[in-house]
């Protein structure tokens, strides 16, 4: 049995927007086989779209995706562990924040993980799971869960800039300027 999706915005026109996409995703896979109608129909109605903050008070994993502001992130944060249990665990969909930053001020530092989702997220199957020095195991083992869950490929990384996919795409980028330099031609 699937659990409730909560699905938070800050506008009925940001829901709005979000339902029809998830919808259209739905559709998508029915007509492709990979769901059934049965099946649509139960994540469909399994999603609770809201604006109010206290719908997500029953939340075991709470998974933001504000703009990159840290201290909007943080704003969130703070919101939200207002009104979640102890056990509930609090990731940051950031791509390039770190996370120890957005934990700083945190009530309870050892929930907060980064679970990074490549774009476009349908159609990407990587996830990177970010752990700073002060998050719990079980925060990373319920979040690399969730991932493995949706389909995934679930990377475990540390907290550090450009987590894992920057940093070996730097290298890569940088012997290409070498060889560029070094007179390569470019196809």
């Amino acid at each position: 049995s699937l659990s409730p999706v909560v699905l938070k915005d800050v506008s009925e026109e940001g829901l709005s927007r979000a339902a029809k996409g998830l919808r259209k995703g739905l559709d998508r896979r029915v007509r492709s086989g990979a769901l059934t109608r049965l099946e649509r129909d139960r994540q469909w109605y399994g999603l609770r779209p809201t604006t109010r903050s206290e719908d997500l008070a029953g939340c075991d994993l709470v998974i933001e995706a504000v703009f990159e502001d840290l201290a909007l992130k943080r704003k969130v944060l703070a919101e939200t562990e207002a009104i979640l249990s102890p056990d509930a665990v609090f990731a940051s969909n950031t791509s390039a924040l770190p996370i120890r930053e957005i934990a700083a001020k945190a009530k309870e530092p050892g929930r907060v993980v980064g679970m990074h989702y490549f774009s476009p997220v349908p159609k990407m199957p990587l996830l990177e799971v970010v752990v700073a020095e002060k998050t719990a195991p079980w925060a990373v083992a319920t979040a690399r869960a969730f991932g493995v869950a949706q389909g995934k490929t679930v990377l475990v990384v540390k907290d550090g800039p450009g987590f894992y996919t920057t940093r070996i795409l730097a290298p890569f980028i940088n012997e290409a300027v070498v060889l560029l330099d070094e007179g390569a031609a470019i196809p």
